[in-house]
């Protein structure tokens, strides 16, 4: 029997496609789920002249990717076989759609991630199918092996790992497992679904029969000689799974502890894990020069961006400015000696452009942060 792959995506209408277009493909697009495990088993909103998008779930015969390069004959064969009411496609309905497209020159892109069972990995692959008028083709664009992170899976399922090796340890040191994790375990969604205390070996072998649950051997000696293992629990389980299906044995050996970071760096990514990194720390790279020393009198200034130095409006900095005996304008001249980007970012880009071009004329003109400026406020 074939493996089943699933696939979720979006299939997305490129090109000048009509409602008449529209309304070809939509009995098309019915037919493809084909009555049986594979094909497109859903799609979640209409399509239209404003939402050319839209979200399916699909499976697949050993790879989505290789069903797709079979809809053409399916579709065919299943307007053979499995005509009805609830999807009344027929060969004189397909045939004008397949022209429709050719003569158009459309295109539908298939973009979608494929979890091919007993694989063991999932893909990321984006295609097209296009026509020449009597047959449908799909052709793959890109395709990348995409790999679990703990920030892709996020906090809970780190979490949940966490506990599930928790359960072998007698009073453990949470955040010296919780680092221990994080350097040693591959992350998989599967702890999310582990009943704690279940029978260790048929969990491991439901998920991990393909792909280790750790890096190698020595990470599970690493665990047997950094925490006391409970002897009341399934760790023996743990230990005879690795050896019949990886080939690991000898999980006494003594290895130098591996440096797990401090507790200070790992406070730092699990707070980014569970919350998100600050949007602040990741603005774009701005052209800023660092400056030793500001004389604000008679020079022109100009603002651009988001503040943090604001307490009602960016009027107070204007204010402050004058106040030193500088002048502030609204746009980039001849006379601007300083540009001075929000620390907040959203700068304005053509602002940004027109200081760049002053520079390539004069010396007088600089592009500095608003911590900068401040610094010698």
């Amino acid at each position: 029997m074939a493996n089943i792959s699933s696939a979720n995506g979006t299939i997305t209408l490129k090109g000048n496609w009509t409602q008449k277009a529209i309304d070809a493909f939509i009995p098309v697009l019915d037919s493809w789920e084909f009555y049986g495990e594979y094909g497109i088993q859903s799609y979640y909103s209409e399509l239209s002249l404003k939402n050319k998008t839209t979200d399916f779930y699909g499976c697949g015969r050993w790879s989505f990717s290789g069903t797709l390069g079979s809809f053409d004959d399916w579709t065919r064969d299943w307007i053979k076989t499995n005509p009805d009411e609830s999807h009344p496609l027929t060969a004189e309905q397909y045939d004008e759609f397949l022209k429709i497209m050719s003569d158009k020159k459309l295109k539908i892109e298939i973009t979608f991630e494929d979890d091919e069972e007993g694989v063991g990995f999932r893909l990321k692959e984006t295609g097209v199918f296009t026509s020449d008028g009597e047959k449908l083709y799909y052709e793959t664009i890109s395709c990348e092996e995409v790999e679990d992170t703990w920030e892709t899976l996020g906090c809970e399922t780190f979490d949940a790992a966490v506990d599930f090796f928790a359960q072998f340890v007698v009073n453990p040191n949470k955040k010296e497992l919780q680092k221990w994790v994080k350097e040693f375990v591959l992350p998989n969604d599967c702890y999310n679904y582990v009943e704690i205390g279940e029978e260790i070996y048929d969990f491991l072998e439901d998920n991990f029969f393909d792909v280790p649950f750790v890096d190698y051997r020595s990470s599970m000696c690493d665990f047997k000689s950094r925490f006391q293992i409970d002897t009341d629990s399934y760790w023996s389980s743990m230990e005879d799974f690795a050896s019949s299906t990886y080939g690991w044995d000898n999980f006494d050996e003594k290895f130098e502890l591996d440096y797990l970071g401090s507790d200070e760096e790992f406070d730092e990514w699990y707070d980014i894990l569970c919350n998100g990194e600050d949007e602040f720390d990741e603005l774009p790279d701005y052209p800023t020069e660092e400056i030793t020393s500001l004389d604000f009198k008679g020079k022109r200034f100009v603002l651009t961006g988001d503040f943090q130095n604001i307490k009602d409006s960016r009027d107070d900095i204007k204010q402050l400015i004058e106040s030193k005996g500088g002048k502030c304008t609204a746009a980039i001249s001849g006379k601007t000696n300083y540009l001075v980007i929000g620390d907040f970012g959203n700068a304005g880009e053509s602002k940004i452009k027109k200081a760049l071009a002053e520079k390539e004329k004069r010396d007088d003109i600089k592009i500095i942060s608003e911590y900068d400026m401040f610094k010698f406020v």
